[in-house]
């Protein structure tokens, strides 16, 4: 029996991001970050998990932040945005690593590209009567970002960085882009995807002496006593991160663990006080659809078409348990594949008891943003069509974006 090749890649790309994930749980970034170039050497960007992304955006933005070195920020952020923006969904993550990379430049340009991200999210959350908790903080954040981003363009920047320097970083920004795509370019970003992790990890190595006197010259005594620390600690216990409880002074060097003992030793779990504070479960209607429903693909083509024809002549969408036999199928065994995998997952998700309105209404926003590139409006999707309030909706995307959904879905444990 011959396995599927889209079910042995789901595998894969499955294990790939916990590999991911154990490592950065381990504080090992660059193991983490070897796992995702190795990836992207062997299957080509196109074709990386996208939770990968995500993972690979929150290690640069991570290093960007902690960077004091003007040229390792900027690239550090610059690159954490471009993964980011790699993904669909609705967060505030591309516009933060955009916020602070127009901070660190003082850079009239960035701020305006975070104020971009942050309105296009926040136009796509407004299109919600309802947000779960996770949402109305991104949306909070993104207001934020907003005001003090148009606060700064407004009043003029006169930061720190020179306006010398921030043309000098957006050159060299420019010339990067303009030189990958030359011959010589082809033949560097080649070389680099040929090399072994090895000799990558030691083209990227520090002198510990030469890292030693300049955090001396920087910070004195008291940085040069704190690397030695963290050198002696990193030795020793052959990890560079650890968490150490501020109750008991025990260090531990895996997160899961630290956690486990402050709950267990020091009673520290989050006991929410009201339900604000809780996911909310979707409502016993909307789980109910998840099992009468076909799951087939839907035509989306037509059904846009029939969407436009339906409102001139005012004639509802008749629907039965959530599901209408209106919307023209499409014959497409790929995509019918996926939506049998999604029904899958959010039956299983209800079963274990943790199929909540934020995961329901993360999904519907893909429904929304790929129904507008047919000219179908978000008011229209939501009042007129009904098409957010049943899981029929998910039938409307393409492979691209059900598998999106699938690598996401896949990442929340069922405990």
């Amino acid at each position: 029996m011959v396995d599927d090749p889209s079910i042995v890649q789901k595998d894969e790309d499955a294990g790939l991001v916990k590999l991911v994930q154990d490592y950065m749980s381990q504080g090992d970034h660059i193991k983490a970050l070897e796992v995702i170039e190795d990836s992207v050497s062997v299957r080509g960007i196109q074709k990386l998990p996208r939770a990968l992304n995500f993972l690979e955006g929150s290690i640069l933005f991570e290093q960007g932040m902690r960077r004091e070195h003007s040229d390792l920020k900027f690239a550090f952020l610059l690159s954490s945005g471009e993964c980011y923006l790699v993904d669909n969904g609705v967060n505030d993550l591309a516009a933060m690593a955009l916020f602070e990379l127009a901070k660190h430049l003082d850079s009239a340009l960035y701020y305006r590209k975070a104020m971009k991200d942050a309105k296009a999210n926040l136009s796509f959350l407004a299109s919600f009567d309802r947000l779960s908790l996770a949402d109305e903080d991104t949306k909070r954040t993104l207001e934020n970002i907003l005001e003090v981003a148009g606060s700064k363009i407004r009043l003029g920047v006169s930061g720190e960085v020179s306006e010398p320097k921030v043309r000098e970083a957006e050159s060299v920004r420019n010339k990067i882009r303009t030189d990958s795509n030359t011959v010589a370019g082809k033949r560097l970003k080649s070389y680099w995807a040929g090399m072994d992790a090895e000799s990558k990890k030691n083209f990227v190595k520090v002198s510990i002496a030469e890292l030693g006197s300049y955090v001396e010259r920087l910070n004195g005594r008291e940085g040069q006593d704190a690397l030695e620390q963290v050198l002696d600690s990193a030795r020793a216990e052959k990890k560079w991160k650890f968490w150490m409880c501020r109750t008991c002074s025990q260090k531990f060097f895996y997160q899961k663990k630290f956690k486990n003992h402050l709950e267990q030793k020091h009673a520290a779990k989050f006991k929410p006080s009201t339900t604000k504070h809780m996911a909310q479960r979707v409502d016993q209607v909307w789980a109910g659809m998840l099992l009468v429903g076909d799951w087939e693909p839907v035509d989306t083509v037509a059904a846009a078409e029939m969407i436009t024809t339906r409102l001139e002549f005012l004639k509802a969408f008749v629907y039965e348990k959530g599901w209408s036999r209106d919307w023209p199928l499409a014959a497409d065994g790929e995509r019918g594949k996926l939506l049998r995998e999604i029904q899958l997952l959010l039956v299983s998700f209800e079963e274990c008891k943790i199929l909540s309105c934020g995961i329901r209404d993360w999904m519907m926003r893909f429904v929304i943003r790929h129904l507008a590139q047919f000219e179908v409006s978000e008011h229209t999707i939501i009042t007129e069509c009904r098409l957010v309030e049943t899981p029929q909706s998910i039938c409307f995307l393409e492979c691209r974006e059900l598998n999106q959904i699938i690598d996401l879905l896949k990442l929340i444990k069922c405990e």
